[in-house]
């Protein structure tokens, strides 16, 4: 099933789910942004994944046991449109972006499928010596989450809506931190800059500068 997007601003609280009410759709909804390639979750995040409460949810597993009623955004979601997931699964990624919660590249599987496929695209910490070998981002995925979604919002309350372009913010936060990067320069954003020191720093009425997200217009 399509993800049903207003591109480049948000899922569609019309296109309510079989399996959810539109309240708890509409909050959903609000708390995405539809790239070209993605739907980035700028709600609440724990260890790089969205979470998300909705008070009429009910799980087998609930993988935030602290929080009766708070799951996984990409499990709210799959069991919104699909119904119940049977006990013991979980919902796997298609993309390597775990703030990422596009519905089609999800499916449901069982943590070794989940870590298997990991290894696969060798998403796993590898070491030789001291050198780092996987190609997982250098920053961790907290990091890494924290940083596309101020940089989202920030292109967002800067004017930028084209779904492209917001991809392409996207593209160079994740490139900051690909293991490919040679370059000595700090992260794009350190995790000290996100969100309180950086929004202090940057004056509400500046211009969007693409070329700090390595984009060349």
């Amino acid at each position: 099933m399509p993800d049903a997007g207003r591109v480049g601003y948000s899922l569609d609280p019309a296109a309510v789910p079989p399996h959810a009410t539109a309240r708890a759709w509409g909050r959903f909804c609000a708390k995405t942004v539809v790239t070209a390639e993605h739907v980035i979750w700028t709600g609440g995040l724990s260890s790089g994944y969205g979470t998300f409460h909705d008070d009429g949810f009910r799980d087998w597993d609930l993988e935030l046991a602290d929080h009766k009623a708070t799951v996984t955004a990409t499990r709210w979601l799959w069991t919104a449109h699909h119904g119940p997931i049977p006990r013991g699964m979980r919902i796997l990624h298609g993309c390597d972006l775990p703030i990422c919660v596009r519905l089609a590249d999800l499916s449901v599987g069982s943590q070794a499928q989940n870590i298997a496929d990991a290894a696969r695209r060798d998403r796993l910490a590898r070491f030789a010596g001291r050198v780092r070998l996987d190609r997982a981002d250098t920053r961790g995925l907290a990091a890494q989450s924290r940083a596309i979604r101020f940089a989202v919002l920030e292109a967002l309350d800067s004017g930028v809506s084209d779904p492209v372009l917001l991809e392409a913010v996207v593209t160079g936060v994740v490139a900051a931190g690909s293991p490919d990067a040679v370059s000595a320069k700090a992260p794009l954003f350190g995790v000290e800059d996100i969100p309180d020191a950086a929004v202090a720093k940057a004056p509400a009425a500046e211009p969007w500068q693409p070329e700090l997200f390595g984009i060349d217009l």
